[in-house]
């Protein structure tokens, strides 16, 4: 049985998620949280189409630590369905940006 991976490139920069684990790429060292853990905000989009996304371990509802990635306009759509599929694996699991 194979495990689904998903991954989006921004720039240099990439975002993989294997139904457990979030790890982002090409900062200046690799990020790696659980799904149960991971957190992020969204800025965006700019004028010129841009996205900030800040991702770091979520803690009672709130970010802590984390990493800073822009995301360019015509990379958004990709790196946007890794994170609604990171979304819906941590509604199954009832944690994440919208439990309690």
């Amino acid at each position: 049985m194979t495990q689904q991976l998903d991954e989006a490139w921004a720039g240099e920069n990439c975002i993989s998620f294997d139904g457990r684990v979030v790890e982002v790429f090409g900062l200046s060292e690799t990020e790696r949280l659980h799904v149960r853990e991971f957190g992020y905000e969204v800025e965006g989009p700019a004028r010129k189409g841009a996205y900030v996304l800040r991702m770091g371990r979520l803690r009672k509802g709130k970010l802590k630590g984390g990493v800073l990635m822009g995301v360019e306009g015509e990379d958004w759509p990709a790196v946007e369905a890794v994170l609604r599929r990171i979304d819906a694996t941590q509604a199954e699991l009832g944690v994440g940006r919208d439990s309690g």
